[in-house]
């Protein structure tokens, strides 16, 4: 099958059930759509099934693309962010996007840092990434009767304190990533507010180099396949 500056093997009709479809405004972005469809929509579940008022401190762990689209959403909706990474480059992307505090590799502790920067705890943590010790470091900094926001999926068993749960000392909520329904409310929010999410156009033949970069966590923005860079 043709393809600009590409060979792409395939076919040039696909069936799909209406039920799994979503009809996309008019842009000449069409690449800008593309990242909506999985990085998008999954930032901005996690960050709509929160459900807490502006004001509110939310924090983001991991800054890498679906994060720094997540602290894109948290902003839009009159939220306060601090984002949570190990490494310096993605913290830079996440003061990009809008996060108005940043925890990295010089902080000491996270509770400490949290604590002097928001002067109690956080009302939401909320952890896009595969990473069970990003678990395990976030319990700590959240209120009493907060919100751990659970949406990555680590390859290890989470470990969580029944009491923690049966005390309410946090409450646990989920995003997945979304179907055609959810999609289509973060086509109308992406575009009610005019927001441009953050991401980078890749050519075809770079698709290795990237899922290697996202697999050691070192990706710093959301990526799309495209003809051009």
């Amino acid at each position: 099958m043709p393809a600009p500056r590409e060979q792409v093997k395939g076919w040039e009709y696909v069936v799909v059930d209406t039920r799994s479809a979503v009809k996309l405004p008019q842009t000449e972005n069409i690449v800008f759509l593309a990242s909506l469809c999985y990085a998008g929509v999954t930032a901005f579940n996690a960050i709509k099934e929160c459900q807490v008022a502006p004001g509110k401190w939310v924090a983001v762990i991991a800054a890498r693309g679906v994060e720094q689209i997540s602290i894109q959403y948290t902003k839009a909706i009159g939220l306060n962010v601090i984002a949570v990474n190990i490494n310096e480059e993605q913290l830079n992307a996440a003061n990009m996007a809008g996060a108005d505090y940043l925890l990295g590799p010089s902080t000491s502790t996270y509770f400490d840092s949290v604590q002097e920067t928001v002067k109690d705890d956080i009302d939401v943590a909320v952890n896009l990434a595969a990473s069970k010790q990003e678990y395990d470091d976030m319990p700590p900094i959240i209120k009493w009767g907060g919100i751990l926001m659970v949406v990555g999926v680590p390859s290890e068993p989470l470990t969580i304190d029944p009491l923690d749960i049966i005390f309410e000392e946090y409450v646990i909520k989920t995003a997945c990533s979304g179907a055609a329904k959810t999609l289509e409310e973060c086509l109308r929010f992406q575009y009610r507010e005019k927001h441009q999410t953050i991401c980078r156009v890749c050519q075809a033949r770079r698709f290795p180099f990237i899922a290697g970069i996202e697999e050691n966590g070192k990706a710093k923005s959301a990526y799309v396949l495209g003809s051009r860079e």
